[in-house]
């Protein structure tokens, strides 16, 4: 057997097996036309497969019999591809289709019928053997033979002129796809044609090569029909829509080289010439765009210059990557911001830019800085001078804020005269020093807000915060139309205290300088601000006399002083100016242990302002003279700090006051042992607000009880002079409306009690109740009542007396009222545990780590040690062994540290891989025994790693304090350079500071 046959014989195997694959997919596709061409590729592989048997075949009969087959074959097959193209050009419905497919079916049983018959009695075709390797006989056709020919050759026709109809009527676009149909079909015929009528004498001229074309017809078909509006429409229109849109756009290669522009571009730049291969930074420098390297996506406005002038245009930046996340391009899109941009300060109209911000929320983007900056007096500029004049002050202020912001600054006109800048990549105080330097020149002075919208935050929610901290710096300023209802308070606070204004302004100036230091952003240190005028509201709502009481407060009066957290919250949350600080009022009593009021809160649990304010406000107090006491010297404030840190205050906070205050010059001229244990003891008093004064306990209690007598009627003749303290109503009441005893009950119990007493009297002289009285005021209480009927001999009459106690008086119902809170107190403290505590390795989360060092540093009892761990190559691990495997890596690593410290030591996840451990040492330990405890805990660290898994280790830095490093920033800043000293030397090295 030659190559050659073997060659033809693969080849006709392999295009079989496409037709059988094709005709799978195509009956899939469903429907008239899915279904006709999966059979026209099932008929394509009978042909194939009888026409390749025959010709390898050496008896007569058999070729004569497989022959027929193939010639039944192509007959089917042309049906099936006449009724796919019918219904693929729409002839389906057609008159002339229906009758050429009614014909063809009646030729097609006539034909079956023929080559049927003509092995056994050749009427159609018979066959002239010659000596040849394959294809051993030639054809000798007859009459009947020119009718399946001429019959198979309609049905071309008829598909070729179903598509050169279609081919006329469609639009120029879609002619390709029938074009390419005709041209396959017509080059098919040709083929098998030359076979029959121009045979040559070559071996190689012996086969019928249309065989083979049948199948590349057929996934021709398939291609036009499934595959072209898909798949090779999609460019087109991908130009067409890159032409025709509305929006300029230009594509840039991975090496920053232009590649692709449309007409576009040009309209909206007419004055600059493009060219291809053109760089990107030149073309960023010819528009006037800055584009931040780090940015993926990014957006920014920028001015082309027309013949009509600058033109605002808003620029949409995206990098575009593979799916591996390499670069392959970088696109700009350019949009005409004429619609979208505010008339007067050409920054985006805020509606517009809601919508925008909302249409692409999804859209990946860096961190940005909100600014937000409102004209303080506007209002009165408009009404004075006239809006002309205020929309001019307006302009001037959106230009200076384009000159003097960065470049990549992206603008916004807000809601009424707000002015809002997007910057990116830049910080806080970038920001605001750009706007500081504006105000030098604007003349009317600018109130500002900023804020910081992280990658995955919401643009507008971003700008609700800048905005908030911008209202409430309006709110503190007196210029501001907007701070009336403050003011309005701040009178009413300053008639309660006479010391609330000079009280206010020290606050407000630590807070202020105390928040810098650690770390508040504007807008909490707008509400810093706004808590140290508050506060202290509630107090409005507490008796003068107590306020200014010169001597100690009695323990009622400290219960009373202590609701003003309570009243102060109200006061807030009726306001929608001041609600936003309800919380941080209600709380700013509460205790770092726990044993605070009103809520009993601990630890992290209290607002983190309350928690400022406490302190702050406790060390003006104790610095400045009340009505009670004389100031204290500074340093003894701060020595009473120190020893309330970690109990009622939280121990960070403490330290970064005391050394925001020593970095101060002192203003105290006494020195601590002038100052009396007794003016001490009444300034703990004063810190603790009376909470000391609950803490005796006795088995016997005096009851506090009323006693009023009644007459026959039951009408109230005789009372005592705490009637009024339980009741409301005074003598004058009584007298006036001659008060009856049902006069005390809610109308509601009424009837109930006047039974239940004529039932309970009918039978004894005497009745103890448990019943509700209404007092004056309408609030209802419920009381214990003892009462007796006797006989007066004075005024020979009934009389009964009554003695009434409150049931909230009694010590029952306080120690019951203590036990729910210390139950509710028990279930906090295990939420408490819980929120500070890492939830992967169970060890201190950053805050409370950084919190219960710094309570032993100020506490001062002791040497402390701070270790800083950070695990060797995590990240390889991580990528090798999957995430879950990394977080039960971590765990195993928390929990060997914890294992390894003593009891009194304690042990944190600082995020991520990098964990801390603070030891505590006797204040005589030597620094060699330290370092010594340290190489221990290192050791055996490392030695579970190496066996826990090979290829990681750890590294560590080790630091211990001493006079001059005593804070817990300066001992963590100290242990992290070591830490990264270790991994700078090799990696699995314990570094200790000399």
């Amino acid at each position: 057997m030659s190559n050659f046959l073997i060659g033809y014989i693969v080849a006709s195997l392999f295009i079989a097996v496409l037709d059988s694959l094709l005709a799978i997919v195509s009956f899939r596709k469903g429907g008239v036309q899915g279904k006709a061409l999966g059979a026209t590729c099932v008929g394509c592989a009978f042909v194939d497969l009888s026409y390749l048997v025959s010709v390898l075949v050496d008896d007569y009969f058999v070729y004569s019999c497989l022959s027929s087959v193939y010639f039944v074959c192509i007959d089917i097959m042309l049906l099936c591809l006449v009724m796919f193209i019918r219904d693929f050009c729409k002839f389906r419905n057609s008159a002339v289709g229906r009758g050429h497919f009614m014909a063809a079916h009646f030729i097609i049983l006539v034909d079956i019928i023929v080559f049927a018959i003509n092995p056994f009695c050749e009427i159609a075709i018979s066959y002239v053997p010659r000596a040849t390797e394959f294809a051993k006989y030639s054809y000798n056709m007859h009459g009947l033979f020119y009718v399946h020919l001429f019959f198979c050759y309609a049905m071309v026709a008829t598909c070729v002129y179903f598509l050169l109809y279609k081919l006329v009527s469609v639009p120029l676009e879609y002619k390709r796809q029938f074009l390419y149909a005709v041209a396959g079909v017509v080059s098919i015929v040709a083929i098998n044609a030359v076979f029959l009528f121009l045979p040559g004498l070559s071996k190689y001229n012996f086969l019928d090569y249309s065989i083979l074309g049948y199948s590349i017809g057929a996934y021709a078909f398939y291609w036009a029909c499934f595959q072209y509006s898909i798949k090779g429409m999609t460019n087109l229109f991908k130009m067409s829509v890159f032409e025709n849109i509305d929006q300029g756009l230009m594509l840039f290669d991975y090496e920053n080289r232009l590649i692709l522009y449309n007409d576009m571009v040009y309209k909206q730049f007419p004055r600059l010439k493009f060219r291809d291969m053109l760089p990107l930074r030149e073309f960023t420098d010819m528009c006037g765009v800055n584009i931040k390297d780090n940015y993926e996506n990014y957006v920014v406005q920028c001015y082309a210059e027309t013949d009509a002038g600058k033109k605002p245009l808003r620029c949409d930046f995206r990098t575009l990557r593979n799916k591996r996340g390499r670069i392959i391009g970088r696109l700009f899109m350019f949009s005409n911001a004429v619609l979208a941009t505010d008339p007067l300060t050409g920054f985006h109209n805020w509606d517009d830019f809601v919508f925008y911000s909302e249409e692409n929320k999804d859209v990946a983007r860096g961190d940005l800085v909100v600014l937000a900056c409102d004209i303080m007096g506007l209002s009165f500029i408009n009404g004075s001078k006239g809006r002309h004049a205020g929309d001019r002050c307006i302009k001037e202020l959106a230009d200076l804020m384009r000159n003097y912001f960065p470049d990549d600054a992206y603008f916004v006109r807000g809601q009424d005269a707000i002015l809002i800048a997007f910057c990116a990549g830049g910080s806080e105080e970038i920001v605001v020093d750009s706007l500081k330097a504006l105000e030098e020149k604007f003349e009317p002075k600018i109130q500002y807000g900023v804020s910081v919208c992280r990658s995955s935050d919401n643009m507008l929610e971003g700008i609700g915060l800048a905005i908030k901290g911008l209202k409430q710096k309006k709110l503190l300023c007196k210029e501001s139309n907007h701070s009336v209802i403050l003011n309005s308070l701040v009178q009413a606070l300053q008639e309660s205290d006479n010391d609330t204004e000079e009280h206010v302004r020290r606050t407000q100036l630590m807070g202020a300088e105390l928040g810098r230091r650690i770390g508040l952003n504007d807008v909490q240190l707008s509400d810093l601000s706004l808590l140290c005028l508050l506060h202290d509201i509630g107090k409005i709502g507490v008796p003068l006399e107590i306020l200014n009481k010169p001597g100690k407060l009695t323990a009622e009066e400290w219960d009373t002083l202590r609701t003003h957290p309570v009243k102060g919250y109200q006061i807030a949350q009726s306001s929608p100016e001041l609600c936003g600080i309800a919380d941080m009022i209600l709380h700013h009593h509460e205790r770092w242990d726990g044993a605070g009021y009103p809520d009993g809160l601990a630890r992290e649990s209290i607002p983190l302002l309350s928690r400022i304010i406490a302190v702050v406000d406790a060390f003006d107090a104790m610095v400045n003279t009340r009505a009670y006491r004389k100031a204290l010297p500074q340093d003894v404030a701060i020595e009473e700090l120190k020893r309330c840190a970690g109990t009622q205050f939280d121990p960070n906070i403490v330290s970064e006051f005391i050394q925001m205050i020593e970095a101060l010059p002192s203003k105290a001229s006494e020195v601590a042992e002038a100052v009396s244990e007794e003016v001490r003891e009444v300034v703990r008093d004063e810190l603790t607000q009376g909470a000391s004064s609950a803490n005796s306990f006795h088995s016997v209690h005096n009851l506090r009880y009323v006693r009023y007598t009644l007459d026959e009627q039951n009408n109230i003749i005789d009372f005592d002079k705490d009637f009024e303290r339980l009741t409301g109503f005074s003598a004058l009441d009584i007298q006036k409306n001659r008060m009856n005893q049902t006069d005390l009950l809610p109308p509601e119990d009424r009837t109930e009690y006047v039974c239940q007493i004529t039932e309970a009297l009918g039978k004894n002289p005497s009745a103890f109740f448990e019943h509700r009285i209404m007092r004056k005021d309408g609030s209802v209480i419920y009381v214990l009542c003892y009462g007796r009927r006797y006989f007066d001999s004075a005024t020979r009459s009934g009389r009964a007396e009554v003695i009434v106690a409150d049931v909230a008086d009694t010590y029952t119902l306080r120690i019951m009222a203590d036990m729910e809170r210390n139950k509710v107190r028990r279930q906090q403290a295990q939420w408490e545990n819980a929120y500070r505590r890492d939830s992967l390795t169970g060890l201190l989360t950053r805050n409370a780590f950084k919190s219960d060092t710094e309570f032993k540093l100020l506490e001062g009892k002791c040497k402390v040690m701070l270790l800083m761990l950070d695990v060797d190559k995590f990240k390889e691990y991580n990528d090798t062994y999957g995430h879950v495997a990394g977080d039960e890596f971590l765990n195993l690593i928390g929990q060997t540290l914890l294992s390894s410290l003593r009891r009194d030591d304690i042990a944190g996840r600082m995020g991520g891989d990098e964990f801390a451990a603070a030891l505590f040492f006797k204040k005589e330990s030597s620094d060699e025994f330290m370092y010594e405890r340290a190489q221990q805990i290192f050791d055996k660290i490392n030695m579970t790693l190496k066996m826990a898994a090979k290829g990681t280790s750890l590294s560590m830095g080790a630091i211990i304090s001493n006079e001059e490093m005593n804070t817990f920033n300066e001992l963590y800043q100290s242990a992290d350079r070591l830490l990264y000293k270790s991994k700078e030397n090799g990696r699995s090295r314990l570094s200790v500071r000399q």
